[in-house]
């Protein structure tokens, strides 16, 4: 593997712009929606851990970061639940795709699914 291929964000342009449209819906939001959730994360990575954007890898993406970025999001930046939770599963879909582009990646992708999403209150209907 080359050391680019390693860095986490390397796969997020192809997994954008050919695996979101042809697999999770075409529209653009859909994207959109994507493109956020994993802007999220860069700017968690960015800003809270004051981490190179170009030196976080996969590697870097262990069950205790994730978690400490999902509480980040509810705690500080005071996301929703459900906006958690769809960042979140983002974040699962991410690393989903490239564990099936790359077999070294599967154990990073089955520690980060072990995150627990966050509880959301039902809608009672009257």
């Amino acid at each position: 593997m080359k050391q680019w291929e390693n860095m986490f964000f390397s796969m997020s342009h192809d997994f954008l712009e050919i695996y979101i449209p042809k697999n999770r819906g075409s529209g653009d939001h859909t994207k959109e929606s994507y493109r956020d959730g994993l802007r999220t994360l860069w700017n968690y990575v960015n800003d809270k851990l004051q981490l190179n954007i170009r030196k976080f890898r996969f590697s870097d993406c262990t069950f205790d970061l994730v978690l400490d970025y999902r509480n980040w999001m509810y705690d500080t930046k005071g996301y929703a639940a459900s906006t958690v939770n769809h960042r979140l599963a983002v974040l699962r879909t991410y690393l989903h795709y490239a564990s099936a582009k790359d077999v070294g990646l599967q154990q990073i992708d089955n520690a980060v699914s072990q995150v627990p999403f966050l509880s959301t209150p039902k809608d009672i209907l009257p």
